[in-house]
């Protein structure tokens, strides 16, 4: 006795197999960007008003004693789930920042050892996977550091 196949059953076959490649296909390819949620807080330890501004153009001001958060998610390329605090972009990395003190005014530079700009001046506090609070202080030192304003 010969069998004879279905034919329904072939196609059904056939269209689950190239189902299987074209996935496989599609997903071996797919660049995989997670993004890393930043939280940065601006601290003003001073007694004196902070406006934090590029040219004529204020990004922030902040009142003695109070803070101003940015939150911002950023792409990446990483794949672990173990992101560390120095994959982060800062997002003031703006050359020629001005912190102004009231009277007092003190231009951002990455090279100073307590820079707005280098996130390696911000205290890093992992909150989750892929998720850090950065905190930047203004504080007396700055305010001292500060001279005439332009």
């Amino acid at each position: 006795m010969q069998m004879i196949p279905n034919k329904t059953l072939i196609h059904y076959l056939m269209l689950g197999a190239y189902s299987l490649l074209l996935c496989v296909a599609l997903t071996s390819c797919k660049k995989d960007v997670r993004s890393r949620n930043g939280e940065f807080y601006y601290i003003n330890e001073t007694d004196h008003n902070v406006i934090v501004s590029f040219g004529n153009r204020t990004i922030f001001s902040v009142k003695p004693g109070e803070k101003y958060v940015i939150k911002e998610e950023q792409p990446s390329n990483n794949r672990r789930k173990d992101v560390v605090s120095e994959e982060y972009v800062n997002p003031l990395s703006i050359n020629d920042l001005i912190i102004r003190f009231d009277n007092k005014c003190l231009t951002a530079s990455a090279n100073s050892s307590n820079s707005i700009l280098a996130i390696s001046s911000y205290e890093a506090e992992k909150i989750a996977d892929a998720q850090f609070r950065f905190t930047y202080r203004f504080t007396q030192a700055d305010y001292d550091q500060a001279g005439n304003c332009p």
